[in-house]
């Protein structure tokens, strides 16, 4: 993964407007996040915005994420397959809560 690099915090819709059209607080994530963006879409105007989990689900004082792969075949009546295998991944350290404008600190 990109290990944070990219990923900036924001509390309101405008400081994402202001980093979209270039400005924000000056600091160098607005282009990393857009070279992450332009990487992972190959398009340089498509961002990806989710809330931030405050309280995270931790194990051992750590994050992780668990990928389990499924195939839709029918939506009607519902018929729903699950891959044998998954990744499961954890944090490299303990979480601690982000604090600023970066989560790759």
């Amino acid at each position: 993964g990109s290990m944070g690099v990219g990923i900036f915090l924001v509390s309101a819709l405008q400081e994402v407007k202001d980093r979209i059209r270039g400005g924000g607080s000056g600091d160098s994530t607005t282009g990393a996040a857009a070279a992450v963006a332009a990487t992972l879409t190959g398009r340089p105007d498509t961002w990806v915005l989710e809330p931030m989990v405050a309280r995270p689900l931790l194990i051992n004082n750590m994050k992780f994420d668990l990928r389990c792969y499924f195939m839709l075949t029918s939506p009607a009546p519902l018929r729903l397959y699950m891959l044998d295998d998954a990744l499961v991944r954890f944090a490299a350290g303990n979480y601690t809560v982000p604090v600023g404008g970066s989560a790759a600190s």
